[in-house]
């Protein structure tokens, strides 16, 4: 799994076993270990729900702890389905969050197109 950052996006980038690994109801998580022992985990977990309940086909949620930053980000059934087809794999997934304090955070969730294959 890839990460890229940019001021209000979040893209996560799966590989093609990583996707087939999501359809099959199994977390990914990656951990990035940061200076002054800090660390931000992130997991992109599957969801059995055909979306949230605000009907968003992607959830993201950030926490902290004593060790650093948890993503969590949540692929409902609708995702995946789109995922399967191959004018979403390119392009991928993209929603818009909004926070209690008003800030928005946008975020990607696509496979890595190089590696696709047929699901």
């Amino acid at each position: 799994m890839k990460l890229r950052l940019a001021t209000e996006h979040i893209r996560f980038r799966i590989s093609q076993s990583e996707f087939v690994a999501l359809t099959e109801s199994q977390e990914i998580t990656a951990t990035l270990s940061l200076p002054s022992a800090t660390r931000l985990q992130y997991t992109i977990r599957p969801d059995a729900q055909t979306a949230s309940p605000e009907g968003n086909p992607l959830g993201f949620e950030a926490s902290r702890d004593t060790g650093g930053m948890i993503w969590n980000l949540t692929v409902y059934r609708s995702a995946i389905d789109m995922l399967i087809k191959p004018e979403h794999a390119k392009n991928g997934i993209k929603e818009i969050f909004t926070f209690d304090q008003g800030d928005m955070l946008s975020v990607t969730l696509e496979i890595d197109i190089d590696r696709r294959t047929s699901v």
